[in-house]
Parts: structure tokens; sequence; C-alpha cells
């Protein structure tokens, strides 16, 4: 899929700071951690703004979290990694536009310039995305390197369970780490 200034297959990550990993959950109850589940699930629609891109490309993200819930995402992708800019739920006109797959072309209105990344945020908070993307250039994508945010742990296991873990794994050729990782997700579904 051909983009003008995003490379999809490119981008590996997330950046999360003290910047905005929880603006969006104060603003409107979003974690994190939902907003990284948009970029997993599908349909997942991009629309990206290249003529105000001079200096990083702007991109909308229609899609859902988890949870079915519909969010608009503004991003934009610094070292290979997408930095959310806004994360809210879906206007009556995004909702439109993503369900019903209506991409009404109209004049746009004149994005305005931001002087800080927290005023360009509560822009995207304020405002439809429909009135300032092209919503007939938007596109149905998946990141195909993409990966959610991880943390290390330190995990203290008998060593006869890590020993039987190898074994399981080792008959499932995957790494045992990754057999755990799909046990405590399977735990958390059922719970």
């Amino acid at each position: 899929m051909k983009f003008d200034c995003l490379d999809i297959d490119s981008i590996v990550g997330f950046l999360w700071d003290e910047g905005n990993i929880h603006k969006n959950e104060d603003k409107h109850g979003l974690k994190w951690t939902a907003i990284e589940e948009v970029f997993f699930n599908e349909p997942l629609l991009i629309v990206e703004d290249f003529k105000h891109s001079l200096n990083e490309c702007r991109c909308v993200a229609l899609g859902k979290n988890d949870f079915d819930d519909l969010v608009t995402v503004v991003f934009t992708i610094r070292n290979k990694q997408i930095r959310v800019i806004s994360a809210r739920a879906m206007s009556k006109k995004e909702r439109m536009i993503y369900t019903l797959k209506e991409y009404p072309v109209k004049e746009l209105k004149k994005l305005p310039s931001f002087k800080t990344e927290a005023e360009e945020s509560t822009f995207w908070d304020e405002n439809d995305v429909t009135e300032y993307f092209d919503m007939s250039k938007v596109k149905p994508t998946r990141f195909s390197n993409l990966k959610k945010t991880t943390k290390s742990i330190s995990l203290r296991l008998p060593v006869d369970m890590i020993e039987e873990l190898k074994v399981k794994a080792n008959a499932m050729d995957v790494p045992y780490q990754s057999l755990i990782k799909m046990f405590l997700t399977n735990a958390l579904k059922t719970a």
C-alpha cells in the first residue's frame, strides 16, 4: 500500500513519554494501551496530511480498541515509531466514514499552525478531523512490523517449572518466554 509520507513497513513501535502517555486518559478516559489496540484491530483506516507535513507527517487513524470503542487517533511518526498527538472517541462524521465507508469530498478548512504539540493536541481534542483531512484518501491499513509496547519484568519461578516450560515450548517450536506470554494471555481472557 502506497502512502505519500508514511512508510508503513518501517514502523515498529510506539513513542510514549510523560508528554503524551496519560493526557488522553485524563481528557477522554482512553488509556495508552487501549490506543495501541486501535492499530492492531481491523478495520483500521488511515489518512495522511502531506500538504501540512513539511517537518513531520500528520496522520489520522480511525479504528476500534479491543472493547469495540470507536477511536480517532491523530499521530505522527518519529524514529520509526507512532507518536500519538491526540486520541478520543470518534465524532458522528468520523463514525459515518468508518462504519459506512462514505468519503464525502468537500472543501477543507485551513489547518492552523501550532507552536507546540500540546497546542495541537488540544486542537484535535476539540475539532473533527473530517473538516481538515481529505477523507476521500483514507486507506485500509495493516502495520506489518508494528509491535505493542513491552516492559521487562523479573519473574521468579521454580527451576522444575522452567524446565517443564522449556520442554513444552520446544515441542511447540517457540521460545519459552513466548509460551509464558501465551499462557498469561489465555488466562487473562478467561479470568
